[in-house]
């Protein structure tokens, strides 16, 4: 088996050392880290960084969160993988549906009106951290049996072989800093390269729930505008909150709102 290289980008080493630097099923890997407790760069550049600098020319590389670790040998699971492929722990897919759009002004709800919506389903069954308390641990996704095709992966971790990465001078795009910088590969690699991204099921754990944050949405509605015809699943939303987006952005007042909200964390 080819080297396995674990990329991480650390803020909190307590966690790192916890998670990765001290997982016994990590020992045989080579652990690359990013310090981000001075200068705190963004996601994207640091994983851009490692590609021009650090890539193996032959092995497998894991670029995962602080909060993400695996209780098994990732490097049997690795073997016999279709290495055109990219690869996953969580991921989402998208299902047509009916739902009804609603609008909130006050503390009252208004029905607007029915319309086809995608609903997003996860998939990737691990273990999840709610409300930041561990008591609150719990299985989250659908299991798969073997590698499944979603349209979007999940950032937690992703798995891509540097034969690929180097036969697509496969790059992050910096402008998602730390939010949907995979959902955007996941399209991108799909739309330019005809590249597949999969579940890979996984004995795994993710001890964080993200932010829903100005610069979480910010990102979101980049990935909008970037991809205006594309069918956009985000492992943070359920039904309709990406086609909500597209529906008020149509909306000439709310559309209006969201510019200003957007231009408090950056222009799009």
């Amino acid at each position: 088996m080819n080297v396995i290289q674990v990329v991480t980008v650390v803020n909190n080493y307590v966690q790192y050392e916890h998670n990765i630097e001290n997982n016994p099923f990590y020992k045989n890997f080579d652990l690359v880290h990013f310090d981000n407790t001075i200068e705190n760069l963004v996601v994207p550049a640091r994983y851009n960084y490692f590609i021009d600098n650090f890539l193996s020319p032959d092995g497998w590389v894991m670029f995962c969160h602080q909060d993400f670790f695996v209780n098994e040998d990732l490097s049997s699971k690795l073997s016999g993988l279709d290495r055109n492929c990219i690869y996953g722990a969580v991921g989402t897919k998208s299902y047509q549906c009916t739902g009804i759009i609603l609008r909130l002004k006050g503390a009252r709800a208004f029905t607007i009106r029915k319309k086809r919506f995608f609903e997003n389903i996860e998939y990737g069954q691990h273990l999840q951290l709610f409300d930041g308390d561990k008591a609150k641990i719990k299985l989250k996704g659908k299991k798969v049996k073997k590698p499944f095709e979603v349209d979007t992966l999940d950032s937690c971790c992703l798995l891509m072989h540097s034969s690929l990465i180097r036969k697509h001078n496969l790059k992050f795009d910096e402008k998602f800093d730390f939010s949907l910088y995979q959902a955007d590969l996941s399209i991108m690699v799909r739309k330019l390269y005809n590249i597949k991204t999969k579940v890979l099921q996984l004995n795994c754990c993710h001890l964080g729930m993200g932010l829903r944050n100005a610069g979480y949405f910010r990102c979101l509605a980049r990935l909008i505008k970037k991809y205006p015809e594309e069918k956009i699943a985000v492992t943070f939303s359920g039904i309709s909150e990406v086609d909500a987006f597209r529906y008020f952005f149509a909306n000439k007042d709310f559309g209006q709102e969201m510019e200003s909200f957007i231009s408090m964390g950056g222009n799009l």
